[in-house]
């Protein structure tokens, strides 16, 4: 082999070498950091509490806690049109049912929706007597 090809080689498998070694999985995984816009940590709410978080609605956090949303907005004189802010304390009403280990609420049983029939095309034509034979 000339050197020029025992160079060509070693470049090459070095390549690959590296190429492998960056697939490889790490023990460490890549750093979290927190940017919420919130400015200072809250405290945990109390069980009968809810915080809100970014992207919740009065619907959302009624669902998850099995009440109806109008309960929950009476039970914290939240007024139409619902509006909640990231940080809001919400009173949860007696009856409600905390949120699973996975984070959703145990959600009411539902029924699958049929999917929508398709309509028949009638013609805008009127029709015409029949005639006499």
């Amino acid at each position: 082999m000339t050197s020029a090809t025992l160079a060509r080689a070693l470049a090459l498998a070095l390549a690959a070498g590296l190429l492998a070694a960056g697939c490889a999985p790490t023990a460490s995984r890549a750093p979290v950091v927190e940017r919420s816009s919130g400015t200072a940590a809250t405290a945990p709410a109390a069980p009968d509490r809810y915080v809100v978080r970014k992207q919740d609605t009065l619907y959302s956090i009624a669902w998850r806690h099995n009440l109806d949303y109008r309960a929950l907005a009476a039970a914290n004189r939240i007024e139409a049109p619902y509006t909640i802010y990231p940080g809001d304390q919400l009173e949860l009403p007696a009856g409600s049912t905390p949120p699973s280990a996975g984070g959703q609420g145990a959600a009411p049983e539902t029924r699958q929706r049929e999917a929508p029939r398709a309509r028949r095309q009638t013609s805008r034509r009127t029709p015409t007597p029949a005639r006499p034979s």
